[in-house]
């Protein structure tokens, strides 16, 4: 059973499937909330940032406090990476991340998957120390995403598999500055194994869902695969305007998360969920500006069939209910 609940305006579509039992011993499905949020990367001051932040807080307790009647509640609430930064303007991220032990952003989330007795997942950027090393510009940070389970801080995922140019030529094609995470971030150090009550999972962030080891390397060992993505969008027809830069047009990079994770769940025999953002979408170049983001999120099944999915670049908080077995 899942429904689909949109933001501004608000509407919700129902769609029936057979539900699913739980066998005695053993979890056959989770019941997901996972969140199109609309953000901007237009991040000219922090309030802005704030407002970011707030926005997500705020939707993530509409999906626990006031859904659609016809919707079971969450165990797993799902919002995107790096959901209230996106990538801005080049180059430095460090005003707009957060120390994670003190961050009262991070703590709203922390206490309302308390209050809710859930799992609540996100993606931010993360103020590491610098004895976790250094990026290009001389800053500490980091691609994490943290997991809260009643009020407790289970892990956090940083984000190892960075997609850049490997301090390689600038400007593009595929080493836009604005968006190197080589340059940006300090990577992380693997894909964990996290095994809480609701089954054994794996986070991929964005583009570690798009490198050539995927979830092969976790068959046998998760029951489903967690993806939060920040990325351009596009259903491979439709096209985002080029960027020009120093006078020639560069195509710009997109992902397609509907047909990634299908397929990644069907070669690893994987279910997965997803979130990816709507919003604004920062284009550097001679003409810098802002375009919107085509975001979806949605879930799949092991045999690679969408179980559901929110409309193309719009906010919605989609209600499903996602199968292991």
């Amino acid at each position: 059973l899942f429904c689909q609940f949109s933001i501004m305006p608000i509407r919700s579509l129902v769609w029936t499937v057979p539900l699913l039992s739980l066998a005695l011993g053993a979890r056959r499905s989770v019941n997901v909330a996972t969140i199109n949020i609309a953000t901007t990367e237009d991040l000219g001051t922090l309030d802005q940032y704030q407002a970011n932040w707030q926005h997500g807080i705020t939707l993530a307790t509409i999906a626990l406090e006031d859904r659609p009647i016809n919707a079971s509640k969450p165990e797993l609430v799902l919002l995107p990476e790096a959901f209230a930064t996106g990538y801005p303007r080049c180059c430095n991220l460090e005003p707009f991340s957060e120390n994670r032990t003190s961050s009262t952003r991070l703590a709203a989330f922390r206490d309302l998957s308390a209050k809710h007795n859930v799992t609540i997942i996100l993606g931010f950027i993360e103020r590491v120390s610098p004895t976790f090393g250094t990026n290009y510009y001389g800053d500490s940070v980091q691609n994490a995403v943290v997991i809260f389970d009643s009020g407790v801080e289970v892990g956090v995922h940083y984000k190892t598999r960075v997609a850049g140019c490997n301090n390689a030529s600038h400007p593009p094609p595929g080493c836009r500055d604005w968006r190197d995470e080589t340059r940006l971030l300090v990577p992380g150090h693997g894909i964990e194994v996290w095994k809480t009550r609701l089954g054994r999972f794996a986070i991929y962030t964005c583009s570690e869902n798009m490198y050539p080891q995927r979830w092969s390397e976790k068959v046998g060992l998760v029951d489903f695969i967690v993806s939060p993505y920040n990325c351009e969008e596009t259903d491979g027809v439709r096209r985002y305007p080029d960027v020009v830069i120093d006078g020639k047009a560069y195509p710009q990079p997109t992902c397609n998360c509907v047909a990634g994770n299908s397929a990644n769940s069907r070669d690893a025999s994987l279910p997965s969920v997803w979130a990816n953002r709507a919003g604004s979408v920062y284009v550097g170049g001679d003409d810098p500006h802002y375009i919107t983001n085509r975001g979806t999120a949605g879930a799949t099944e092991k045999h690679g069939t969408v179980v559901a999915q929110t409309t193309e670049g719009v906010e919605e908080i989609l209600f499903l209910e996602l199968p292991l077995s």
